[in-house]
């Protein structure tokens, strides 16, 4: 996010205090985008009678404008996952830098640059800029294995399938259930009395290596073998609605899978109603095994 002042930063109508909260309520809208909504402000942008660059026109879709302009490499999925703020003025105030800096060191990605207009003997113009708060680069990489899920898929699957299984998981809302979102490993756990912690329900979601959609119980975490083996002593329960069951002791004991998987079906309104239909399903039956063990 960028906050461009012609001047010093507290110049103008905007206050000292507008100068850092601006970019920050631009951060937060933004991070709420999937790529897919970003891909659609593209199209506006791209379709618009706008002064398009050449290797931008002759793209087709975000990602490929991306990776063209800026000569990456990058996936759709690796877009906007995180938000970077710059402050960019003629000059930089003693005020605006002690904010940026505060909201630097308590974890925000934010720079304060100050950037010059000079003029050569010669009569050409050109810009200088020096950086007066800087980040720190290594919170803003991104780990090389990090593989994070489709967003909206995994809201829309848990949002259609919550009301039916509300009363089961025994909570009015999912946020308090809700577990690792921003990840291909988005689950739900139960607040019921009687059941095992921390059996999670897990939506495992990678359309973009495995392309797999899996609906999962998994019961990490230490002292949860008897859970495990609870699941494994009721797979022919499992098995009749047509789940696998494995003999793993954590992760993915009880599964459904759907393969060959891309990203476009994730989009498709039939393919949403089908994972949600059969993760109620996997819910149910989880709860029926633990009540009656």
């Amino acid at each position: 996010m960028f906050e461009l002042k012609r001047g010093d930063s507290g110049s103008e109508s905007a206050s000292e205090a507008s100068i850092v909260s601006q970019p920050q309520l631009y951060a937060q809208a933004l991070d709420r985008y999937d790529y897919y909504e970003l891909n659609s402000l593209f199209d506006h942008y791209h379709s618009g009678d706008w002064n398009v660059p050449a290797a931008v026109a002759e793209t087709t879709s975000l990602v490929e404008a991306y990776n063209e302009f800026f000569d990456q490499d990058r996936n759709a999925w690796e877009l906007n996952q995180a938000q970077r703020l710059v402050i960019v003025a003629e000059e930089i105030t003693s005020q605006t830098r002690q904010s940026a800096r505060w909201l630097r060191d308590r974890g925000l990605d934010i720079q304060a640059v100050e950037v010059q207009r000079f003029e050569a003997p010669s009569g050409d113009m050109f810009f200088g800029a020096t950086t007066i708060v800087d980040y720190d680069e290594t919170r803003t990489k991104t780990p090389a294995r990090s593989s994070p899920g489709d967003r909206a898929f995994t809201i829309r699957v848990f949002t259609t399938a919550f009301p039916k299984i509300k009363d089961t998981l025994c909570a009015p809302s999912m946020d308090p259930l809700l577990g690792n979102l921003t990840t291909n490993y988005p689950y739900l756990e139960s607040q019921a009395t009687d059941h095992p912690a921390p059996v999670r329900y897990a939506l495992r979601v990678n359309p973009y290596d495995d392309k797999e959609i899996k609906v999962a119980i998994d019961a990490s975490g230490d002292g949860n073998t008897n859970a495990a083996n609870q699941l494994r002593e009721n797979r022919d329960l499992f098995r009749e609605q047509g789940f696998s069951v494995s003999q793993r002791d954590s992760m993915r004991i009880v599964v459904d899978t759907w393969e060959g998987i891309e990203v476009s079906d994730l989009r498709q309104e039939e393919f949403i109603k089908r994972v949600a239909a059969r993760y109620v399903d996997l819910v149910t039956l989880g709860h029926e095994v633990f009540n009656a063990g």
